[in-house]
């Protein structure tokens, strides 16, 4: 297998390859994300802003919601990373992770 030079449209190809298939594994996490922090602030057109003194019970609240989603989208990143190594391939060159030179054993 011949090393080719990572050029700006090469990393733009593996940039834009890994963040579609992000954004398609995210959707379902954005959309429930969405509804959590509606629920836990009780957010709504009839709502009005929570005074400052409860500013800070209120983003306690949504930390709790966020951290979650947060490692959620660590995973989802791990996914689609793995994703596109295993399946893409672009007209002059591919991906493939492979062991370093110094972890193989010596014969």
């Amino acid at each position: 297998m011949q090393r080719v030079d990572l050029t700006f449209l090469r990393a733009f190809k593996v940039w834009w390859s890994i963040s579609w298939r992000a954004i398609v594994l995210w959707w379902p996490f954005a959309i429930a994300s969405v509804l959590s922090a509606r629920g836990v602030l009780h957010a709504g057109p009839h709502v009005t802003p929570p005074a400052p003194a409860e500013f800070g019970h209120h983003m306690a609240r949504l930390w709790v919601v966020w951290l979650p989603f947060f490692v959620a989208a660590v995973i989802v990143h791990a996914f689609a990373i793995r994703w596109a190594l295993r399946r893409a391939r672009w007209s002059d060159f591919r991906l493939q992770a492979v062991a370093d030179d110094q972890s193989t054993p010596a014969t």
